[in-house]
């Protein structure tokens, strides 16, 4: 496969983190008396969080602005992520230090907030290696419309036809697909029930990817 550029999802890709993700939620829905469980979470794997929170408290009836509820939820990630639950996705870390190595320009395109990408970037020592950062919240559309992979492509200064992302929830895969970039699914089994079936490729292992590649 012949690309020149990458870009990578955060959340279920590079760091193992959605399960986390969606407990600092579901916590935070029970501070409103809302109950729900892991799998109702299902659908919002890959989505920002202002999307999904606006989703929830329209479902719900919640009595609360989508700011109250998003301060809440930080809050709750910042005791939940730490360096000791901060856990890589096995072979992503050596998987970018390859690509990057081999010339290829890699970008991340994820949901999550800036401050949590740098996080854990920051935590993984990943930082160096990309050459642009793109967050949902900077986008008023979320996964699954292809702006967030659009804006990537652009600020990466690569063609979307020529760039290849790496995604591990459905909404994440649409996205690209709907950006016009060759997409791999990598099938997280701690993403939940996620359909990936609209990606070029899915795999099961991170070192998969790099047979996908030849320099």
């Amino acid at each position: 496969m012949k690309k020149k550029g990458i870009i990578f999802d955060m959340d279920g890709v590079i760091i193992d983190s959605e399960p986390l993700h969606c407990q600092c939620t579901i916590e935070t829905l029970k501070d409103f008396g809302v109950e729900i469980t892991l799998s109702d979470m299902d659908k919002y794997i890959g989505v920002a969080d202002h999307v999904m929170v606006d989703s929830l408290i329209n479902e719900f009836s919640i009595n609360v602005s989508r700011d109250e509820f998003l301060k809440r939820q930080d809050e709750k990630r910042l005791v939940v992520f730490n360096k000791e639950s901060m856990v890589s996705v096995s072979g992503t870390i050596e998987l970018i230090q390859y690509l990057y190595d081999n010339g290829l320009k890699l970008g991340l395109a994820s949901s999550s907030p800036r401050y949590f990408i740098e996080m854990v970037l920051n935590n993984f020592d990943l930082l160096k290696y990309f050459t642009i950062i793109v967050s949902g919240e900077e986008l008023e559309r979320s996964k699954p419309h292809p702006d967030i992979y659009l804006k990537a492509a652009e600020q990466i200064g690569i063609s979307p036809i020529d760039c290849v992302a790496i995604e591990d929830a459905n909404a994440g895969v649409r996205s690209a697909k709907a950006a016009g970039m060759y997409t791999i699914g990598y099938q997280n089994p701690n993403s939940g029930a996620q359909d990936l079936s609209v990606a070029d490729v899915v795999i099961q292992d991170m070192k998969e990817v790099c047979k996908l590649f030849k320099f």
